[in-house]
């Protein structure tokens, strides 16, 4: 065989193979609302379990404002967007990537709650 003829054999046989994967059927269920609020709580977690090197533990409820909390989250939101749009690398200089940032988002989201709920500085 030639090597236009095994080309050409190849091709037939990609062609195959892309109409027998274009015919599988994948069954995707959705999360459940546990699964959702078990994912939220462990990244909580893992971000407050981390720390930051920017503020002392428990800032973020005695000292930082319901803006400042607002305000931080909003801006994770809009990193990891840039990020998952690729209009920035993937990665930032800090090494965080989208899924980091939206759990950092998620963390101050549940930080502005509580501190709703707790009435501490406005």
């Amino acid at each position: 065989m030639s090597t236009l003829e095994a080309l050409e054999e190849l091709k037939t046989r990609l062609a195959a193979i892309k109409v027998d994967l274009d015919n599988v059927q994948v069954e995707v269920r959705p999360p459940t609302i546990d699964d959702v609020a078990e994912s939220a709580a462990t990244a909580i977690r893992r971000v407050m379990n981390h720390g930051s090197s920017k503020s002392a533990y428990g800032e973020w409820f005695t000292k930082d404002s319901i803006r400042y909390n607002s305000d931080r989250a909003i801006s994770h939101i809009c990193q990891a967007m840039k990020q998952l749009d690729g209009n920035v690398p993937l990665m930032d200089a800090h090494g965080e990537t989208g899924i980091d940032h939206l759990e950092r988002a998620l963390c101050r989201v549940a930080f502005l709650l509580e501190k709703i709920k707790g009435g501490k500085t406005q």
